[in-house]
């Protein structure tokens, strides 16, 4: 908990969004009525069952797992060595012990460098008075560097029985909790942790205190992130000397044998993971709780029908989306992985036609001719930066012919100073402005709403479409739904198939243009199209192969055989 803890604040103070550390089974309580949000998981040798359920209950309701480990992926089980979880492996200096002091510390670095927090290179330890005896009570009192370190003291103290911990923030000690501690004054010792930002507030706290209190400080110079893991790495020493002198050996302690059967205690059908189909995705789409149950029959009626006329429905021709539905957001740079390639090669040598609508420009050109065997490159249609520029991959790459709009340089203008101070990047192309941001606490949506305020009256001219890293402004003479109805048109019919299908997404028009159309991740509301029919936890380039795979050939033609069972 101390490392899910500084995760948490650091995940607030770094976005600005608020997170919160829950224990395995607070996750799987709360999970229900979560949809859009993200777990880290923290466990250095991911042995503990709990750790295994709230990880299945994160997959099966299509919530991304990361996972902070000291071991490799190939050597974990599932659900936590499936494609949904990324896993972290952090360096391990041999075996911890009972107190895990050496992994909490570890994995509390590496989550700070995550969020690109800086540390030093040598933590100046923070000042402390540890007392010579924990009394029988002990009262931690903390700011907010020092949560983690305050929940660490009550944790480590607990599990070896060694005294009673209470913790409280330094308001929170007025709130009531000043009777208990006056009443027990006598057997109780109060720990204050101490960091810049709560200096002036633990001093006039402190002051006010009687003198017949136990009073003692750790206190640290540091700030932010490195002042947690400083006042972490301080009081770790304090169960450490109190076991010592009541003769308890902290690193190995007697585990009772109701203990060992509490750890592996059979409890996980009582919490039954629900998977989140094709129906329930549209439900949460829609912003209604999964458990509404008209809101559940509305959608599982649309999806029969929707599935029911697919059956009947020939595919002669694809449009794709790239980035996040061939590859990974974050693995974008790269080439799509085998599985990817070798679903498409096989469709391609089947002669089914492929355009790919993308916000990219020649890069996308230059990377399909390293993986596509060049037999097919006449098969594939690009529209580039979102279909304003078009060619087909066995031409030579040329440049872009669409003209500068009449938008363009005013709103270059009005975008100039945030580029200028360093704040996003734009790049400028004649019918397409991207913008990505440059500040790690800026939210996707927080970028768009910058977009689409500095737009002003050009709004008219143009469209604002996110992706999983970027914000485009793109010409309204132009679309990736362009791309699927000239495509329609030629083959007679398209599958088009895109990640960002929601309202705002990059791929909501192309989605919603035909009801031949299906998201790998994000789907809109709408009942008739932009279904996402993955197994529960896949999306992205995984969910792209599963729904290839549905693609099966009848009297000399595709179909897509989605079933009713996968809801």
């Amino acid at each position: 908990m101390p490392v899910a803890e500084h995760a948490a604040d650091l995940h607030h103070r770094v976005t600005g969004h608020f997170a919160l550390a829950l224990t395995p089974l607070r996750f799987v309580e709360v999970a229900g009525r979560t949809s859009t949000a993200a777990l880290i998981v923290f466990s250095a040798r991911a042995k503990h069952p709990d750790t295994a359920m709230a990880i299945s209950h994160a997959v099966a309701r299509g919530i991304p797992v990361v996972m902070i480990t000291q071991r490799e992926q190939s050597d974990l089980r599932p659900p936590m060595s499936g494609p949904s979880v990324t896993v972290v492996t952090v360096p391990s200096q041999g075996k911890d012990g009972f107190l895990a002091t050496q992994s909490v510390l570890v994995m509390a670095a590496v989550i700070t460098r995550i969020y690109s927090e800086d540390l030093p290179e040598v933590l100046p330890s923070a000042t402390d008075s540890f007392p010579e005896a924990v009394k029988e009570r002990l009262l931690v009192l903390h700011g907010q560097e020092g949560r983690a370190a305050a929940v660490d003291v009550e944790t480590r103290m607990h599990e070896l029985g060694l005294t009673s911990v209470q913790v409280a923030d330094y308001r929170n000690l007025a709130h009531g909790r000043h009777v208990g501690l006056e009443r027990r004054h006598a057997e109780t010792t109060v720990l204050a942790l101490i960091s810049p930002s709560s200096a002036s507030l633990a001093a006039k706290t402190l002051a006010t205190l009687p003198d017949r209190l136990t009073i003692h400080r750790i206190e640290t110079s540091l700030e932010g992130a490195a002042a947690t893991i400083d006042l972490l790495a301080t009081v770790m020493a304090l169960p450490v000397e109190t076991a010592a002198r009541q003769s308890v050996e902290p690193s190995k302690p007697m585990v009772s044998p109701y203990g060992r059967f509490l750890y592996n205690l059979p409890f996980k059908r009582l919490y039954p993971a629900q998977k989140v189909g094709p129906v329930l995705r549209k439900v949460q789409a829609a912003g209604f709780n999964i458990g509404d149950k008209q809101a559940v029959e509305l959608y599982s009626s649309a999806y029969s029908d929707w599935v029911a006329a697919l059956r009947l429905k020939a595919v002669n021709s694809l449009v794709l989306d790239y980035d996040g539905t061939c590859v990974t957001t974050a693995g974008r740079f790269d080439l799509p992985g085998f599985p990817v390639q070798d679903a498409l090669i096989g469709l391609l040598a089947s002669g089914t036609p492929v355009a790919f609508a993308s916000g990219r420009g020649g890069s996308l050109h230059e990377d399909l001719r390293k993986w596509v065997p060049r037999q097919y490159w006449q098969l594939i249609m690009l529209g580039l930066h979102n279909g304003s520029w078009r060619q087909e991959l066995s031409e030579d790459l040329r440049d872009s012919v669409a003209e500068s709009s009449s938008w363009y340089e005013g709103l270059q203008d009005r975008l100039q100073p945030f580029s200028d101070r360093k704040l996003i990047t734009l790049r400028i192309r004649p019918s397409q402005v991207t913008v990505t941001s440059n500040n790690t606490e800026m939210t996707s949506a927080s970028l768009r709403q910058l977009v689409e305020a500095t737009i002003g009256e050009d709004g008219r001219f143009v469209r604002v479409a996110s992706s999983g890293h970027s914000v485009d402004i793109v010409d309204r003479r132009f679309g990736k739904e362009q791309i699927l109805s000239d495509f329609t048109s030629k083959h007679g019919s398209a599958l088009a198939i895109g990640d960002q299908g929601q309202p705002g997404g990059n791929d909501f028009a192309l989605l919603a243009a035909s009801p031949l159309t299906i998201s790998v991740d994000s789907c809109s509301a709408d009942p008739t199209r932009c279904w996402n029919i993955a197994t529960a936890g896949s999306s992205g380039p995984q969910a792209l192969v599963e729904t290839l795979s549905k693609l099966t050939r009848r009297k000399g033609q595709l179909y897509l055989s989605a079933e009713n069972s996968d809801h």
